[in-house]
């Protein structure tokens, strides 16, 4: 287990990690929390177990509504969503009072980068999360209301931070940490999603973006549909992600595919 768990995290690829969805594949996930925590002053790789990340996945009514416009509002939700549960980890870290001149110049450069300049300025890490949250649940509204065709559709300008750039976000919170490794960000995919936000996830995978974010996607590989982003660049085995097996998933699915060609 202890091996698996190193296969997992201890590597900075981005991976599929193929297993079927039972009890105690979310128990080994969720240890590598524990397993690898977030620290201050160490180039160490900090696991995080998303929560919260996932879209329903409705049944489009109106066939004529903008896909792009789909495409934007699950992106802003999920890089939101991230972006919470990120600030979330570094909220648990016991030695945060030891932080204080870093914070100050973390939550600067996000009020100057993505702020709306009518809104008052974010002074705390907990302000912070609580405005990651509001913009979270605003784009979550705004995705179901308009997939369903509705026409009273929720106003951006409310928002305190009307968007996010993840990969400036880590940058700054690895700053702030005096850490220059990378967060491995576990999606356990355990329940059906839309497409729109496998495509999603599969945008970092595409980026090679791993030295910051290293996306680690724990599925049954019958239930991940594509391997294309939202640009429609495919994620290719070996050049941007690696395979690690929990248990046969992988060949039960390869011995399925084998059949139905032969």
């Amino acid at each position: 287990m202890e091996y698996i768990k190193q296969e997992i995290l201890g590597q900075s690829r981005h991976l599929f990690v193929y297993g079927y969805n039972y009890e105690n594949r979310e128990k080994l996930l969720e240890s590598l929390e524990d397993d690898f925590p977030i620290k201050i002053n160490e180039n160490y790789p900090i696991a995080l177990y998303l929560k919260d990340y996932a879209l329903p996945n409705i049944n489009q009514i109106n066939r004529n509504l903008e896909n792009d416009k789909a495409k934007i509002l699950c992106k802003n939700f999920f890089e939101f969503s991230l972006s919470e549960n990120i600030i979330k980890k570094v909220l648990e870290i016991q030695e945060l009072g030891n932080l204080n001149i870093q914070i100050d110049k973390m939550l600067d450069r996000i009020n100057r980068c993505f702020l709306n300049n009518q809104k008052t300025k974010i002074s705390d890490l907990q302000e912070l999360r609580e405005t990651l949250i509001q913009s979270k649940n605003f784009y979550y509204n705004y995705y179901v209301s308009f997939l369903n065709g509705e026409s009273n559709l929720p106003d951006i300008k409310d928002l305190q931070m009307q968007f996010i750039d993840i990969m400036a976000l880590i940058n700054f919170v690895k700053t702030m940490l005096n850490n220059n490794s990378y967060f491995g960000i576990i999606i356990d995919y355990q329940m059906e999603m839309p497409l729109v936000l496998q495509q999603t996830i599969n945008g970092y995978i595409t980026k090679r973006c791993n030295s910051d974010i290293s996306m680690k996607v724990v599925c049954d590989i019958a239930d991940w549909k594509t391997y294309y982003d939202l640009n429609g660049v495919l994620a290719e085995s070996v050049h941007d992600y690696g395979i690690v097996e929990l248990d046969n998933n992988y060949k039960d699915y390869t011995k399925i595919l084998k059949k139905i060609i032969d």
